[in-house]
């Protein structure tokens, strides 16, 4: 069986983000609309480009951390070029996964082993998610009134705790696995040492970064909510995006908050104007990772001339 071609699934993931946004358009009363950009707090939207940005360098300092309890040693300066430009390329060009391979790229052309590059962004991704999602979960458990409460404590619950069985599990399996799902066995092993707790306690900073930048686009378009309430929908939020429906979250992101946020009595145009927020200022505060990307590529072409 022939594989599917990669640009079959750009052009669908394509005409999901169009064709999303366009729903959502639709069903948004323009004016409403215009008269919350117009009122957009210039201060706080500022602050929200800020957050994404302290984000890479939190998110550097913490790959650092993997690659040398991985045994292996790079500056922060060299780390935080190549996190930005993957950062880059996740939130510009098409993939979700893209910019992870320019991280493994950056490495390799440095020495480090594929397997040793790969097993540092996989660990880096994988903590942070299950870090975000236990966060979503505490926040779920605090006592509240807020809409779909339950059903995403009980998502989170389920990541989380497929988390631990996963790492608790897989070691124990590992000689019954297929020699491909081995390694995954050996990563589990990796992560049950206790050394790796810094590690998670700089998941747990960013992902508190994730939920302050739903609620600073929100207080940006004077539509405050509280930060328990962004708690939870900031990291539903990247449960969806994560999924690969649609080209860099575009119009999942939106529409997910639209959904989330009802209940809450935001209006849908705020609650897609906070999502488009929140791209763009992740979109601007990565260009410096664009600009890397592309010195290194220059580099690469003045080499082979």
């Amino acid at each position: 069986m022939s594989r599917i071609p990669r640009r079959f699934w750009f052009w669908l993931r394509l005409s999901v983000a169009v064709v999303v946004m366009l729903w959502l358009f639709t069903s948004f009363d323009w004016l409403t609309l215009r008269q919350q950009v117009f009122q957009i707090d210039v201060g706080w939207a500022l602050l929200g480009l800020v957050i994404p940005l302290f984000g890479i360098l939190l998110s550097a300092l913490k790959w650092q951390g993997v690659l040398r309890l991985l045994g292996v040693e790079r500056s922060y300066a060299e780390l935080l070029g190549h996190y930005w430009s993957g950062t880059f390329y996740n939130n510009v060009l098409p993939g979700s996964i893209g910019g992870d391979v320019v991280r493994i790229g950056g490495l390799k052309t440095t020495g480090v082993s594929f397997f040793t590059a790969t097993l540092s962004v996989f660990i880096d991704r994988i903590t942070g998610i299950w870090v975000g999602m236990l966060i979503g979960l505490g926040a779920c458990l605090w006592p509240s009134e807020l809409p779909h409460r339950d059903v995403l404590g009980f998502a989170f619950g389920t990541l989380v705790l497929g988390g631990i069985v996963a790492v608790w599990l897989l070691p124990k399996l590992h000689d019954m696995l297929p020699q491909r799902w081995q390694r995954y066995g050996t990563l589990a092993t990796t992560l049950q040492d206790r050394r790796w707790l810094p590690t998670l306690a700089m998941a747990w900073l960013f992902q508190s970064l994730v939920v302050l930048h739903l609620w600073v686009a929100l207080y940006a378009l004077q539509s405050p909510l509280s930060l328990l309430a962004c708690a939870i929908y900031a990291q539903a939020v990247v449960v969806v995006t994560l999924v690969p429906i649609s080209l860099n979250g575009i119009g999942v992101r939106e529409t997910a908050l639209v959904v989330l946020l009802a209940g809450s009595q935001v209006a849908p145009e705020v609650a897609a104007l906070a999502g488009s927020m929140m791209y763009l200022t992740a979109v601007l505060s990565s260009l410096p990772g664009g600009l890397a990307l592309l010195s290194v590529r220059g580099d690469r072409h003045t080499s082979y001339e």
